[in-house]
């Protein structure tokens, strides 16, 4: 099974599009599918990646998808760049892996004075939406709430000048700002711990590993409504709270701590161990039949803790 991102795989989409295509005349693919274009990315950027994917994809026995979000989306490409869905769909979702056993981890004592610390976890980049939390951080120190950001993370690559640009931002409406820069493995999940408010601000996400590490620390974070949110929402109960106004969310977190962190009775899955055996099952049915997938719909996400 090949992870695919187009970046991954070339310095162009249409340079990933051709790698996997002189594969696939050399062997039968299954495709792991990660960072599916959206069309909030704009223009001819999103239309490009949209035709490499389409491409991509139509030449595998079966696509592994993260979310029913992502699926739908690996078939509006299709549709939009090829103009037909007359194949059977080969897509099937495996979320990705969270261990469970962090759930319901009693939260830390925690300082009532100082600055109460709003988070964003993950790589720094634009459409992120960090921009709703400085302007909802910015609101809250006018009201008389002294708040911070961070954004818990590195800027992704060729991003450093928008990690400046909210830098500037937030001190033009006197918010606290920084970027720490790559944090460890080692150290991810105690840094998670400590922040006041959780956030994940994104509305454009079709899967979230930044979401999970936050589970994975025990926190449940803030966010806004996103197909993905109202998606894990209903498969993991309690695990998000999703909110139409951030600030007013981040101002409920303030004032309720015990609301940013998951109840005992939140349970997170698939561990990476399930998840490893739901693609280890699926190569196994494609080297018994490559041309049958109808048996990999029982991996479907209703089927997933």
């Amino acid at each position: 099974m090949i992870q695919v991102t187009d970046r991954l795989l070339g310095s162009t989409p249409e340079e990933a599009a051709r790698v996997v295509a002189e594969l696939a005349r050399r062997t039968r693919l299954a495709l792991a599918l990660h960072d599916i274009p959206q069309p909030a990315e704009g223009g001819s950027w999103y239309r490009r990646r949209r035709d490499a994917y389409a491409a991509m994809t139509s030449l595998a026995q079966v696509v592994v998808v993260a979310s029913e979000h992502e699926r739908d989306s690996r078939e509006r490409c299709r549709a939009e760049a090829l103009g037909t869905l007359d194949e059977p769909v080969r897509a099937v979702v495996v979320p990705l892996p969270m261990e469970p056993h962090v759930a319901g981890l009693p939260p830390p004592e925690v300082a009532e004075a100082g600055e109460a610390e709003i988070a964003v976890l993950g790589y720094l980049y634009p459409g992120q939406g960090v921009e709703d939390v400085v302007a909802a951080a910015a609101d809250l120190r006018a009201s008389g709430r002294p708040v911070g950001v961070t954004c818990i993370g590195a800027a992704a690559e060729g991003h450093a000048e928008h990690a400046s640009a909210l830098a500037a931002r937030a001190q033009s409406v006197g918010v606290p700002f920084q970027v720490t820069g790559f944090v460890p493995d080692r150290e991810l999940r105690s840094r998670l711990r400590a922040v006041s408010v959780p956030v994940a601000p994104h509305r454009h996400i079709s899967a979230s590993g930044s979401i999970n590490a936050w589970l994975e620390a025990g926190r449940r974070p803030i966010s806004l409504p996103s197909p993905y949110a109202r998606e894990l929402a209903v498969r993991l109960p309690g695990a998000l709270h999703v909110v139409d106004d951030l600030g007013a969310g981040i101002l409920e977190a303030l004032d309720h701590a015990d609301r940013t962190w998951l109840g005992p009775d939140t349970t997170l899955g698939p561990s990476a161990r399930d998840a490893a055996g739901q693609h280890a099952d699926i190569l196994e049915d494609l080297a018994r039949d490559p041309d049958r997938t109808s048996s990999a719909a029982r991996f479907a996400t209703t089927a997933l803790p």
